[in-house]
């Protein structure tokens, strides 16, 4: 699998919530770019954030339900493993992430995805001479 992007939860987040600011659109651009493009990878663990911080902010769970859905269909939904998680401790230790940045960027390597878009890792790491972190709210890509 190469060739896609990786979203972080925030970036759904974003697209979800609107909250007036500029990341909004941005998000919700991206996103349907991707889905055009059919570019966008995310985890199981994007799926199950994206779920938990939906439902604290008084999203039904039937509406919840209905965005999974559309999210399973859309994106390319990667599972986690045991191998995920040896290799998110490797990344966590050189690159001083957070386990779960970790897991996302372990998950973002393995299925060799060129681009991963978040605002909680630094804009601009290269992991692994590979992968690229992009902060799209930094410097947004539609300008």
């Amino acid at each position: 699998m190469t060739g896609y992007d990786f979203f972080d939860t925030t970036i759904f987040l974003h697209a979800k919530f609107d909250d007036g600011s500029k990341k909004h659109d941005i998000a919700r651009n991206l996103i349907q770019d991707g889905i055009y493009q059919d570019s966008i990878a995310a985890s199981i663990q994007v799926i199950d954030e994206f779920s938990v911080n939906a439902l604290k902010n008084g999203v039904s769970p039937a509406d919840v339900g209905a965005a999974v859905e559309t999210m399973t269909r859309s994106f390319h939904v990667l599972p986690l493993t045991r191998e995920t998680v040896y290799e998110s401790l490797r990344l966590m230790n050189r690159y001083k992430l957070s386990f779960w940045n970790s897991m996302i960027v372990s998950a973002a390597c393995r299925a060799q995805c060129r681009v991963l878009y978040t605002e909680d890792i630094p804009d601009g790491l290269v992991i692994d001479r590979a992968l690229t972190v992009r902060n799209p709210f930094i410097k947004n890509p539609y300008q």
